[in-house]
């Protein structure tokens, strides 16, 4: 959970549903099923922590929440404005590209294999609510959390590298 996040969740911003515009940035490791069973079970998780670790700098860089980890995927949102800024949302993916390629010799020595991600970029309206009462979380639903979900099937499928949403292209000023 992000800074913006979790100071909600301490203001009760997320006590009720709420309607917000937020973007999504899905990305997945290509290969991990293989991946995991050529490091082991051990090693594997300790290769998406330094692989996690890696996309920090870009992530503050970038002015982007971590929405939450589900393996070896990781999303990533924004409110509209803040994603939309300097294109922070595209960028994201990008920066995350570069820095483990200017890890890649460090990563190739300690696990033999220098990590690609394919990403899904949506924004729209979707719904943010706290669930749970024991473990608490903040919680996204709705057709931009499905879409960037199927977004990111594709991308796979395609043998893509990043998928954008033409409605959230056509959003993202133009530098200049």
């Amino acid at each position: 959970m992000g800074r913006r996040m979790f100071l909600g969740l301490l203001l009760g911003r997320y006590d009720r549903p709420t309607a917000e515009e937020r973007i999504v940035l899905t990305m997945d490791l290509v290969g991990s099923t293989a991946l995991a069973e050529r490091l082991g079970d051990l090693h594997y998780y300790r290769f998406l922590n330094t692989t996690y670790s890696l996309m920090t700098d870009a992530l503050l860089r970038n002015e982007a929440d971590i929405h939450k980890y589900i393996g070896d995927e990781v999303i990533f949102t924004w409110p509209m404005r803040t994603g939309l800024r300097e294109a922070n949302c595209l960028d994201l993916y990008f920066d995350i590209q570069d820095r483990i390629q200017d890890h890649a010799a460090e990563l190739e020595q300690e696990f033999g294999v220098v990590p690609e991600y394919r990403g899904a970029l949506h924004g729209g309206r979707l719904i943010s609510a706290q669930i749970g009462h024991i473990k608490r979380a903040i919680d996204f639903s709705g057709d931009v959390m499905n879409t960037v979900s199927r977004m990111l099937g594709l991308c796979k499928s395609m043998k893509a590298r990043l998928l954008v949403s033409s409605g959230l292209l056509e959003r993202i000023p133009d530098p200049g």
